[in-house]
């Protein structure tokens, strides 16, 4: 590291930060050897979640109902947390937004190694929203939220007070969702 003022140190000695942190470490480091990095494909292994329920035809056949609004955003939300990125506490979480068009959109939970700074499901759903250019946030009706049952890191409390920050209107379904075993 090389600080300099002005022109009266500018050809002073030089060193290489790895002078200073001869060991370097990264993710690799911190993971288990099967955890997937934050951009790899995860797989959560959330039990599917039934989102229809089967309605009687006239003839005493079955025919599935079509998906309703609630059941879209309840898969999207399953699809975004098998999809978060959460070694650390093993939380896993997604949600699902939902605008006044019908449109979904949904994010995954990310952990950081320092936990604080840690990116909640809500948030980013809320990110994908704004870059499909979703408009203003009263524009979100509808939500859901996935998580693992008997999660200790829970993200309801902390979604529904930034719904209702950003769009009041907005309802908000939880679900918990058993993992299935490898």
């Amino acid at each position: 590291i090389l600080v300099l003022d002005g022109e009266k140190n500018s050809g002073g000695p030089f060193t290489p930060l790895s002078a200073f942190l001869p060991n370097p470490f990264g993710p690799r480091d911190l993971l288990h050897d099967d955890t997937p990095l934050l951009l790899e494909p995860h797989d959560n292994r959330f039990s599917p979640v039934e989102t229809h329920s089967p309605e009687s035809l006239p003839n005493g056949d079955y025919c599935p109902a079509p998906e309703t609004g609630d059941a879209l955003l309840r898969k999207a939300a399953l699809e975004a947390a098998n999809d978060a990125h959460a070694p650390y506490t093993g939380c896993p979480s997604g949600a699902a937004l939902m605008d006044t068009e019908g449109k979904v959109y949904k994010g995954s939970y990310v952990e950081s190694a320092a936990y604080n700074p840690s990116f909640g499901p809500v948030q980013a759903a809320l990110v994908a929203y704004v870059a499909a250019g979703g408009g203003s946030y009263e524009r979100i009706v509808a939500a859901a939220l996935v998580e693992k049952e008997g999660a200790k890191v829970r993200q309801e409390d902390t979604a529904r007070i930034l719904l209702n920050a950003v769009s009041p209107s907005c309802r908000l379904r939880s679900f918990t969702v058993p993992i299935s075993k490898p």
